[in-house]
């Protein structure tokens, strides 16, 4: 995490000029790093870019964050699971969009054509049918054609795709909980449990190791609204670890602390309905290096 500690020279300035001249990314970039939420002032996430910061603020940035904006499409790397004339299988890092944003920004809608002609493939183009937070890693498959994209589509919007999920949660939670509640916005656009006006949500949770202050969660969602897992881990009072739109801790409650680099959210496995063939077939990704580091600290390993 890329820590620093505004000094007179930053009083009044903007945050998203700080970030360019300390980081040495452009401000567009550092619009989007505040606007998901990875940036933070004096410990807490700071979204308003308009307004002037002070002298001896502590900013804190999400590694993953700077390291997935500040690089090229170019000079991406991509784990591909799996790869056919239908779809391709990534392995998406935490800090890389799912979907290019209106500021043009590297996601995987511009780093998956790139690796598509690096490995001498003639048609490129990819259709995005699903989407992960920035924040989380993990399996993700795109259309490779418009009739891919048509049945994967149907299979997501049927429920036929089944997502399994590797969370790292605050708290111990000791026996599988089964939520099924709807999901609804604050008047502020944030997600929250809404039992009157939300849409229909359920997850399935599963304890994989219980430590004495966090647990390494299995979620299985089988409707696919927006922040689903991270809204019903905190509806249960367990938010994810890192996740400080919905009350999780940037650190461990370890001696000494660690810092927590991102939402600590992994996409390990997903099984569609083969676009080519209707039958169903299973992608795995295996946990990252930042997510074990974290799970090492909390002694929750597998």
């Amino acid at each position: 995490m890329a820590e620093f500690v505004t000094d007179a020279g930053d009083n009044g300035e903007k945050l998203d000029r700080i970030l360019g001249r300390r980081l040495g990314v452009s401000r567009r970039v550092a619009r989007i790093m505040i606007g998901t939420g990875a940036v933070e002032v004096d410990g807490q996430p700071w979204r308003i870019v308009a307004k002037p910061m002070k002298a001896g603020a502590t900013v804190r940035v999400q590694d993953e964050a700077v390291k997935a904006e500040s690089q090229k499409p170019d000079e991406l790397t991509l784990d591909i699971i799996h790869r056919d004339q239908s779809i391709i299988v990534v392995d998406k890092p935490a800090g890389l969009l799912s979907e290019t944003d209106r500021a043009g920004s590297v996601s995987l809608q511009t780093v998956v054509p790139k690796l598509l002609r690096n490995a001498g493939e003639r048609f490129t183009d990819v259709w995005l049918v699903h989407r992960l937070d920035a924040g989380t890693s993990g399996v993700m498959v795109l259309a490779r054609s418009v009739k891919s994209a048509r049945a994967l589509d149907a299979a997501f919007r049927e429920a036929t795709v089944r997502k399994e999920y590797v969370a790292i949660a605050n708290g111990r939670l000791s026996e599988p909980r089964d939520v099924d509640a709807p999901i609804g916005k604050t008047e502020r656009g944030r997600h929250k449990v809404d039992l009157a006006q939300g849409r229909a949500a359920f997850t399935a949770f599963a304890p994989l190791r219980v430590g004495t202050s966090a647990t390494l969660v299995q979620a299985r969602p089988r409707t696919g609204r927006t922040h689903q897992i991270r809204v019903h881990l905190a509806y249960l009072g367990h938010p994810i670890l890192g996740d400080r739109a919905y009350g999780g801790p940037g650190y461990t409650a370890t001696t000494p602390p660690l810092a927590i680099p991102r939402v600590m959210l992994h996409a390990r496995a997903l099984t569609i309905p083969h676009p080519a063939t209707g039958k169903p077939t299973r992608f795995e990704a295996d946990l990252h290096a930042d997510f074990t580091r974290v799970m090492a600290a909390l002694r929750i390993e597998l």
